[in-house]
């Protein structure tokens, strides 16, 4: 399952490589950190807020030492990613954030022992240099495993922050909320203390709700985080009301007491390193909402499910075929296939093949009917040798009804570009050129013949004679061949000629001329065995004709069309299997849980 999840951002930068080409767009730039963070053991905060919410203040609360240099905190604010951390920590913090080259990281080594396995990284403010620094915590916001989000409540609502951190791919249980300066506010108000910090905390949940959709009562904080004691806090309060016009309140104490509680326990929140198995756990929940809103993500930039529903549209079955009868029309087909299977050729091609397959049945009467092969060899040889005029023939029967080929070709294609028009200005389609649809319409049209003629031909070709048949076969032609020239003048002698007289009878019955004669009446007889097997050839051919005739046109529209269909959508219909495929691919990565919001 975490093998799966690792693969799970580069199989989301895939999808979206894939879909930018089919688009045409640039790639969708995606973070990749929820993973590498799974390498270490370690838990790192990015602290995260606008100019002077006292994020170097908070940073050193809670780590119990000054390790934020009070000089860096003046000017434009915190510029760049500074990272706090035990110096026991510090190569596998540099591990974790390498491969940002264009994000300059600083890191300080001096925090405390007890901050051992966590780091705080206090990130650019949203105050100043606004789109550059928001492209830097952008970038190393993917390598955190929690965020601290910091406001005072001046800011409390700012809508640039909520719009950051929504965009925060981090498990929201991961988030915790933070409102510093809350001493401000007592020292201001002339309200009851206690109700001010529950108006504060009012506003603080309802940020809390546009932010990531929850109310989080257990992970937002109200603090003052530069006062280290309750005493401190409300000295420190009251010498700025006895400077104001603020009417002082006896609920101070109880107020200041329950922001000293929120920093104990943000304090105890943040600076407990968690267990292996917890921190595996969170980080595995960060990597899950990583997923699902880059996939979110994707699908608002690329739209797959809408382009992939206007291409169905587009190559709609009924339609396509629609726009092929209107050029390719079954009347059209099936004269195209009754012209391509003549009867005169094939007469004289199958009755050729036929004589030659059934004569070699016959011993001997090859001998005789070589006149009629040989002339069948010499016309294959001439279609062999000259297919030009093959393909010129069948180049003018194409054209029917005064209609070239290449006419109903540019017809059907002119017509398939302006269903695919509005879709094509979103996606590379590439669409069959005409010249290629019209040579593989004819390849299509000549196979089409050939397997009709073939499969009626075929049962005449595979007849074979029984054993009877194969015995007269194997003795006739011989006993024929033999019986005029020797057996029957022999007989004839035997039954003349006594026994004293046999010698010179048969040597008179076996004579020359007496063979030569005989010779002759085989031969006759056997040309008339020739002559049958032929006119069974004949009538066999013909039949074969007539049971061509009868099923050319069946099927042939509706074969041709389905061909055409195919090789004129074929390039949609793979691009739209391919959009299908993206789609189902981050199906595995949509939003499924209440916190995940879209970036």
């Amino acid at each position: 399952m975490r093998d799966e999840r690792n693969n799970a951002e580069s199989r989301l930068q895939i999808v979206s490589e894939n879909l930018a080409e089919i688009t045409g767009q640039e790639p969708l730039e995606l973070a990749e950190g929820g993973s590498r963070s799974l390498q270490d053991r370690l838990w790192v905060w990015g602290i995260v807020g606008g100019k002077n919410v006292g994020k170097s203040t908070l940073i050193n609360a809670l780590a119990g030492s000054d390790v934020v240099d009070r000089g860096e905190d003046v000017g434009e604010g915190t510029t760049q990613p500074e990272v706090y951390l035990a110096s026991e920590d510090f190569q596998s913090v540099r591990n974790r954030f390498a491969e940002l080259p264009s994000v300059p990281i600083g890191y300080h080594e001096d925090a405390p022992a007890s901050m051992r396995g966590l780091a705080l990284v206090d990130l650019p403010d949203f105050d100043s240099l606004f789109t550059d620094h928001v492209e830097t915590v952008r970038a190393i916001a993917s390598r955190l495993d929690g965020i601290i989000w910091v406001t005072t409540p001046k800011k409390v609502g700012d809508l640039r922050a909520i719009n950051e951190v929504r965009r925060v791919l981090k498990a929201r249980t991961n988030f915790a909320y933070v409102v510093n300066k809350m001493d401000w506010l007592l020292a201001q108000t002339s309200q009851d203390p206690v109700v001010e910090l529950r108006r504060a905390a009012d506003a603080l949940q309802t940020q809390i709700t546009e932010c990531d959709g929850s109310h989080a009562a257990d992970r937002s904080f109200m603090i003052a985080a530069r006062y280290p004691s309750a005493d401190t806090m409300a000295g420190a309060i009251r010498e700025s009301r006895k400077e104001s016009t603020a009417a002082p309140d006896g609920t101070m104490k109880a107020a200041v007491d329950q922001l000293i509680r929120d920093f104990g326990r943000l304090r105890q929140t943040l600076t407990t390193a968690p267990t292996a198995e917890v921190a595996e756990t969170n980080k595995l929940a960060n990597l899950d909402f990583q997923v699902r809103a880059q996939a979110e993500q994707i699908r608002g930039h690329y739209h797959p499910e809408i382009l992939a529903e206007k291409l169905q549209r587009a190559t709609d079955e009924d339609a396509v075929y629609e726009l092929i009868r209107q050029h390719f029309s079954q009347d059209y087909c099936a004269r195209l296939v009754e012209n391509l299977n003549s009867g005169r050729e094939l007469f004289a091609e199958w009755s050729s093949q036929l004589f030659r397959q059934r004569i070699a049945h016959w011993p001997l009467l090859g001998w005789i009917a070589w006149p009629v092969m040989a002339a069948g060899g010499a016309i294959a040889g001439l279609r062999t040798a000259l297919p030009s005029l093959q393909r010129d023939r069948c180049g003018d029967l194409f054209r029917l009804d005064g209609i070239d080929l290449a006419q109903r070709v540019d017809g059907l294609l002119v017509g398939f570009r302006a269903r695919l028009a509005r879709v094509r200005r979103h996606m590379n389609i590439e669409i069959t050129e005409a010249a290629d649809l019209e040579n593989r319409f004819r390849r299509d049209v000549m196979v089409l013949a050939d397997r009709q003629r073939s499969a009626v031909i075929a049962p005449y070709l595979s007849k074979k004679p029984g054993i009877v048949g194969r015995a007269l076969r194997g003795i006739l032609p011989l006993a024929v061949l033999l019986w005029f020239p020797l057996v029957q003048p022999v007989l004839a002698m035997v039954g003349e000629l006594s026994l004293t007289e046999a010698a010179g009878g048969l040597i008179h019955a076996l004579s020359g001329s007496n063979v030569l004669s005989g010779l002759a009446v085989s031969l006759l007889i056997l040309s008339g065995l020739v002559a049958g097997v032929y006119s069974r050839v004949v009538r066999d051919t013909a039949a074969a004709l007539e049971t061509l005739q009868s099923i050319a046109a069946e099927g042939v529209s509706e074969s041709l069309q389905e061909t055409l269909a195919g090789t004129v959508t074929a390039s949609a219909r793979r691009l739209l299997a391919r959009l299908e495929d993206l789609c189902q691919e981050l199906k595995h990565f949509e939003r499924s849980s209440p916190d995940a919001h879209a970036p």
